[in-house]
């Protein structure tokens, strides 16, 4: 039997219509439980790791980086407010490719405005998916371990781009203050393969 939008479904949890939406309250319409506790924690402290990158990318002060991350968790948890469910974790492994684009940029109000122009444009996009239902054929169309792998490989891999800069950085400072040698790069590979 086909449902209309006013039919509920079996085991739906309650809620407060809102147009296409369904508010729910947490403790209201549902209790918290563990396991969305501790997402709830890991989305805090992904959302948290996002302020030395924009400090150090955009060149905002602290406290805004700060502000602005409140504000994006606070946006992205209206989600699972207004009814629609969602899966944290697809737009982490373009880090390394937004970083690279931003620094095409001079720091300031270009880089910034390239940063709000490239979200405007993945906002675009997502919305294209979620009209046409794409976004769910191709949802359903990754298997299951690729999803996994990118939502727990995506943040190691950001993490230890970041600390192979910091060692490069390290490693130019001990070359300019004369503690180590600098090397020249020639364009050949150190490490050619395995030979059989």
């Amino acid at each position: 039997m086909a449902h209309t939008r006013t039919q509920k479904r079996e085991n739906e949890l309650p809620y407060i219509p809102f147009g296409p939406f369904q508010i729910r309250l947490p403790f209201i319409h549902y209790k918290i439980e563990s396991v969305e506790f501790i997402q709830g924690l890991i989305l805090g402290v992904t959302a948290l790791a996002a302020v030395p990158y924009l400090e150090q990318y955009l060149g905002l002060p602290y406290e805004l980086a700060w502000s602005c991350v409140i504000i994006e968790t606070f946006l992205y948890l209206l989600h699972s407010l207004l009814g629609d469910p969602v899966v944290p974790g697809w737009i982490t492994p373009t880090l390394p490719l937004t970083i690279v684009f931003l620094e095409g940029f001079p720091m300031g109000k270009e880089r910034i405005q390239a940063m709000i122009a490239l979200q405007m444009l993945v906002g675009l996009v997502f919305i294209f998916m979620g009209v046409t239902k794409l976004a769910d054929k191709f949802v359903h169309a990754v298997p299951d371990s690729v999803k996994g792998g990118i939502l727990l490989a995506a943040p190691v891999t950001v993490m230890a781009g970041e600390f192979e800069m910091e060692a490069l950085a390290a490693g130019a400072i001990r070359a300019l203050s004369g503690e180590e040698e600098a090397k020249t790069y020639t364009g050949i590979p150190v490490w050619s393969g395995f030979t059989c």
